[in-house]
């Protein structure tokens, strides 16, 4: 009896968080359109991807509960899969977009990536439909 509350509790856990991911996702999906940038879930995902593998791959900046991570330390001390968050930047620093995503730190692959903030100006829209990022 025991094991199968565990086993309930730990399935109402992984439940809760695929609704809440969800859900900030959705509210970002909205906030994306109100500045002029459409994006379905599997565009956005596709674009926090992109930007998560140019981390995995070491190309641009990692960062580990918004602290910036030395990229070999993070690998060789990591565990298996970590929760980063990734920046789709602008050419002058301004971050267009964030999502958060697993990475396989030892196989340098993404496992899962979901849209956390859209962008929320015009100039972060047109970014991001310049990247091909918007189906508008």
């Amino acid at each position: 009896m025991k094991r199968l509350t565990i086993q309930i509790a730990s399935l109402f856990t992984v439940t809760f968080s695929l609704i809440s991911c969800s859900n900030q996702e959705s509210a970002a999906l909205r906030a994306s359109e109100q500045v002029g940038c459409k994006m379905t879930q599997e565009s956005a995902r596709q674009g926090v991807e992109r930007a998560c593998l140019e981390m995995a791959a070491g190309q641009s900046e990692v960062t580990l509960n918004g602290i910036p991570q030395d990229k070999k330390m993070l690998e060789n001390n990591a565990p298996r899969t970590v929760t980063l968050l990734g920046s789709i930047k602008m050419p002058n620093g301004e971050v267009a977009a964030e999502g958060e995503c697993e990475i396989n730190t030892q196989h340098h692959a993404v496992i899962n990536a979901h849209l956390v903030k859209g962008p929320t100006t015009k100039e972060q829209a047109d970014f991001l439909r310049s990247l091909g990022a918007c189906e508008d």
